[in-house]
Order: C-alpha cells, then sequence, then structure tokens
C-alpha cells in the first residue's frame, strides 16, 4: 500500500479534516489502492465476524452502517455477506458522490457524525480502520454509540509498532488500552486477532472487537463459551502472579488431596486390624492364614 500524495494546503494536511479527506478522494484513493484494500478489509471482517452475531444480524434483519465507508466497496460487501440493509455513511461528499454512483443499489449518507447531532439510529455500526486516525479513539467511539441501538463493531490495526506507525495513524492499539466498557452500558463481548503477513494492503495484524449494550446481550442469552474471547476457554499466562499464584493453589490442592489418601488407607487397615482382633484365636489364625 502506497502513501497518498503529498497535501497541497495546510488544512490537507489534518489527516482528520474534510479538506484532506476530499483531496485523497478526489486525486489519490484509486492511485493508492483505497478501493482495493476497503474490499480486503471488508472481506477480513466477514470472516472474523463471530457466528453468533452473524446468526443474529440474519435471523432479525439487523439494520446496519458502515461509517467512514469511503466509497463504498465495503459497504457493497457487508450487504452482500450479510444479507441486510447497510447504509454507507461518511462526511466526505465527495466520497458519498461516487459511491452512489458505482453503487447505484445502496444507501449511502453524507454525514458528520463527531461535528453534529444528527444521523438515524442503526441495530449495528460497523467502522473499519477509522479510529487509529484519532488522538481520542474512544471519544469517537461514545459518538458512534449514539448511532447504535445494539451493537459496535471496530476493525482496527493491532499492535502496530509506535516507531514504525503509518503517518495518519495517532495511536496503536494494545491489550493494555482497549477498554472492556468504553462508554456506559457498553461492554466488550467478542474479540478476534487476525495476523496478516505479508499481505499488501496491511502488515502485521488487526483485531476486530465486538461492543454490545448490556440490554442486549440480556436478551440475547449469550453464554461465554459463544465468544471467541471467552474468558471461560482462555488458559492464564503463564508469566504472571495470577498464575504463580494458580499454581501453588493446584500444589496445595494436589498435596491435600494426597494427604487425605493416606489417611484413609490408614483407617481402612486399622478398621481391618481392629475386624481380626475382634475375632477368636482360631478365627484369626485363619483370618492371617488367608492373608499370607
Amino acid at each position: 500500500m502506497s502513501a497518498p500524495a503529498a497535501p497541497v494546503t495546510a488544512a490537507e494536511a489534518d489527516v482528520n479534516s474534510l479538506a484532506f479527506w476530499d483531496a485523497r478522494f478526489a486525486r489519490s484513493w484509486q492511485v493508492d489502492h483505497g478501493p482495493e484494500q476497503t474490499r480486503f478489509f471488508g472481506e477480513l471482517a466477514l470472516a472474523t465476524l463471530p457466528q453468533w452475531l452473524r446468526q443474529h444480524i440474519q435471523q432479525r434483519r439487523l439494520s446496519v452502517c458502515d461509517w467512514g465507508c469511503a466509497l463504498g466497496e465495503g459497504t457493497a460487501l457487508l450487504a452482500r455477506g450479510l444479507g441486510t440493509v447497510v447504509t454507507g455513511v461518511d462526511f466526505s461528499a465527495t466520497a458519498i458522490d461516487k459511491a452512489q454512483q458505482q453503487h447505484p443499489g445502496l444507501a449511502f449518507l453524507c454525514e458528520d457524525w463527531l461535528a453534529e447531532d444528527l444521523g438515524d439510529v442503526y441495530d449495528l455500526v460497523f467502522s473499519s480502520n477509522t479510529l487509529e486516525h484519532f488522538e481520542q479513539p474512544w471519544r469517537v467511539f461514545a459518538r458512534l454509540a449514539q448511532h447504535a441501538r445494539c451493537h459496535v463493531v471496530l476493525l482496527l490495526p493491532f499492535r502496530e509498532p509506535a516507531e514504525s506507525r503509518y503517518f495518519e495513524h495517532c495511536v496503536s492499539f494494545e491489550p493494555a488500552n482497549v477498554p472492556l466498557s468504553p462508554a456506559p452500558g457498553w461492554c466488550l463481548v467478542d474479540a478476534v486477532v487476525s495476523d496478516l503477513g505479508p499481505s499488501p494492503f496491511w502488515h502485521g495484524e488487526q483485531v476486530l472487537l465486538v461492543y454490545s449494550r448490556s440490554e442486549a446481550l440480556a436478551a440475547l442469552g449469550l453464554r461465554d463459551g459463544q465468544c471467541s474471547a471467552s474468558r471461560l476457554a482462555a488458559p492464564v499466562p503463564e508469566a504472571t502472579a495470577v498464575s504463580a499464584a494458580l499454581a501453588e493453589a493446584h500444589r496445595q490442592r494436589d498435596a491435600h488431596a494426597a494427604a487425605i489418601q493416606l489417611l484413609l488407607a490408614e483407617n481402612r487397615e486399622l478398621r481391618a486390624c481392629q475386624a481380626v482382633a475382634a475375632l477368636g484365636p482360631a478365627a484369626r489364625a485363619a483370618q492371617w492364614a488367608r492373608r499370607l
């Protein structure tokens, strides 16, 4: 994936400005293989979407928004792959105009959710490789969550080294800075990490994060074992204080179990001796003879 063309104006140098993205979509998006990268990320999202969520979307025909849809290649993929209504939203009129021309059967809206309190509410809001462009990505999540009834699904670069971070990216997502509850009433339900290796569209890892409203989860009756990021199935890391404490607890458990077994064996032997002692001399002699 090549870097975008150099900005022409100061406004175009701000990676979150409308001028920057209008210029990108007008001048260099196709040249820089933006459509191919968007399709690649859309296919990755469909491939890693948890099965429980895919079934929920298809059975309930959930409405989906593709936020930051660019020219709509990912929006079209999601609509076909999920078999439900998917609407593309972007703040660039240049991108939306091209998306409408290229995908006339889909709905695309030019809306700036971060600047204005407008826009519809969807059952699920999906966004691919957008939050890393912001210094405060979880504040952006809170704005997206206002447009989602049930779920927010994010596809993000993961463990991107800060020293080699792509110039448009402001943050690197790591296990330590991915919140379990980024906004009141929302919780992380599922996470899938993909190592893309030498892919031409992204070198390294991507993570798919599924956040859901608490009441939506309660209605689903979802169980931990149904989630890719199951806490019950995950082993405790070996090199942690928790695992050391757990290992000591297991050692003590095994030691107590062995001691109990020894006491039971001694008790059985004592009962046997007492039973023999209660017999008469002839019976005791016959009992010992049988033992020998």
